[in-house]
């Protein structure tokens, strides 16, 4: 069997994490290819050893020219998108409609939301990986249908191997950030909780590893924040050495789906403190392996109370590192999984 996974960004994220572990997990099974925009994401492929097909952009006559050529058995789309260009294809082979996250065009009537609805019956299974996702889309009763939660997950083994991969870099954050610098995360209010975390411990290291659209915005708000111990790394293809020695974990993103860096977090024994999005809510048990907060005052709080206090830390890393061992079945998330491609 091939399967072709479509995905729109060029960059290494949340979605384009999960089609890759997809891939690495049934490696021995099916013969697996990847498709997207050409960007910094090649360099992760290639480092994974993964076929890329690359495109200038996601657009229906380059993917058509790139599943011409690779005749898949299935394609397996990770966004709204892939999956509506790829629901062209479902006459002569499988389609499967992966979604990772909330939009806000798909809790409410727009043309991405109605052009999705009408498209659902041309997929042979639509996947979401959190019940957010699927309660507050718009077109809900249609899409529960035909519809697996299928939340995220990550295999310890092949992560720690990453660790052991990545280059040895001089990184010993107190304070770490890892993802993409753009709208969605809100990186705006991220600087403003690292500015006031700083005015109160300003001898922490903290570190951004990420790179985005709003990154010079965000450099330049930093700046004039004159926030001290401040590093921007930017786009890391392996950040997980830099992640395993770092204290805590900031996230402040506006939506969410499973995040995977949280995962990864909680099998690397870092504690996240994170705005509370219906992915982490679904997650951790809020103050016991984790903290959410939609208060900036609260969560300043939270992360001073950490790096302030190394029992509370151990306390709450090795919660988190328990917590993290129930969620990721890595068996019964690919028993799923094949069920849907064989079906």
């Amino acid at each position: 069997m091939k399967v072709m996974h479509v995905l729109q960004s060029h960059f290494y994220s949340g979605a384009e994490n999960v089609a890759c572990q997809i891939i690495d997990l049934f490696k021995d099974e099916y013969e697996m290819a990847y498709t997207s925009a050409n960007g910094p994401i090649a360099e992760t492929l290639k480092t994974r050893g993964i076929k890329f097909f690359p495109l200038k952009q996601l657009t229906f006559f380059e993917l058509k020219r790139v599943i011409d050529m690779y005749q898949p058995d299935v394609i397996h789309a990770h966004d709204v998108r892939a999956s509506i260009l790829s629901a062209y294809f479902s006459k002569n082979t499988k389609v499967i409609s992966h979604l990772h996250g909330k939009t806000f065009d798909m809790g409410r009537l727009s043309i991405k939301s109605l052009l999705y609805r009408v498209n659902l019956k041309k997929y042979s299974k639509t996947i979401v990986v959190s019940k957010s996702i699927l309660d507050e889309f718009y077109f809900k009763n249609k899409l529960k249908e035909n519809c697996l939660l299928l939340g995220n997950v990550v295999d310890e083994k092949a992560l720690l191997n990453k660790v052991e991969e990545a280059p040895y870099e001089d990184y010993d954050f107190d304070l770490i950030y890892v993802g993409r610098l753009v709208y969605a995360k809100n990186p705006h209010r991220l600087i403003e909780i690292i500015k006031r975390v700083n005015q109160l411990l300003p001898s922490l290291k903290i570190g951004i590893v990420g790179d985005g659209e709003l990154r010079q915005e965000v450099e330049d708000i930093a700046k004039k924040s004159k926030i001290t111990n401040l590093e921007f790394v930017g786009y890391k293809s392996n950040p997980y050495k830099i992640l395993s020695k770092s204290k805590v974990m900031i996230m402040t993103s506006r939506m969410e789906g499973t995040p995977m860096v949280l995962l990864e977090s909680m099998l690397l024994k870092v504690p996240v403190v994170s705005t509370p999005i219906d992915g982490i809510k679904e997650i951790v048990a809020n103050g016991e392996d984790g903290f959410y907060t939609d208060n900036d005052d609260e969560m300043v709080e939270i992360i001073v109370a950490l790096l302030s206090n190394e029992v509370l830390r151990s306390q709450i890393a090795k919660n988190v590192y328990n917590k993290a061992l129930i969620i990721n079945n890595m068996s019964n998330y690919a028993n799923k999984l094949r069920a849907v491609y064989e079906n």
